[in-house]
């Protein structure tokens, strides 16, 4: 089965199923390793692999997994996963209000992984007496007509499938990157 360009997530399961700040490093670790097994996800995350398991049952019940094969050792057999589709995004409007609430929830956690990622950053960068290129922090307040929105949209899709279709060499520096925009409150 052909795998889907992009995996829509429409009701309270499937967000539930990534809301913690280990699913959403799941997701970003399938997103670079495209298949992989329990413990290929773990080495790429340094997490251990016994953690995983629970939060890749839930995202294939869910439908965010697949199970796409299996892999035979001589001692047992393991599942290969892949996501269900190159992306992920969230159809706001089908959402219910529970399913709202869990969409907010998974963007607290999204932005205090980005918190948390820029403050070890930082403290590398002064433990190695030199600046981080992986610790970088920009704020903009602009106002912006509907066509200038719709760009800057485009070109955030465009860094963002960039940054997914990077092949990193096996001793590569994770990072993460965070993209927000929202609408300043009025007045």
């Amino acid at each position: 089965m052909a795998r889907r360009r992009t995996v829509t997530l429409r009701d309270q399961a499937q967000l539930r199923a990534i809301s913690s700040p280990l699913a959403h490093r799941i997701v970003g670790a399938m997103e670079h390793l495209d298949r992989a097994t329990v413990p290929e996800i773990a080495e790429f995350i340094g997490a251990p692999a016994g953690s995983l398991y629970y939060h890749v049952r839930k995202m294939k019940s869910v439908g965010l997994l697949r199970q796409v094969a299996q892999q035979e050792t001589a001692r047992r057999s393991r599942a290969i996963y892949q996501l269900s589709g190159r992306e992920v995004s969230v159809d706001v409007p089908s959402l219910s209000r529970a399913g709202l609430r869990e969409l907010h929830r998974n963007r607290r956690i999204m932005l205090r992984f980005a918190e948390r990622s820029l403050e070890d950053g930082a403290r590398r960068a002064q433990a190695s007496s030199g600046p981080s290129p992986g610790a970088c922090l920009i704020q903009r307040h602009v106002r912006l007509g509907r066509r200038d929105v719709v760009e800057l949209n485009r070109r955030l899709e465009a860094l963002a499938a960039w940054v997914a279709d990077r092949t990193p060499p096996r001793k590569a520096t994770g990072y993460v990157l965070t993209l927000a925009l929202g609408t300043l409150p009025e007045g």
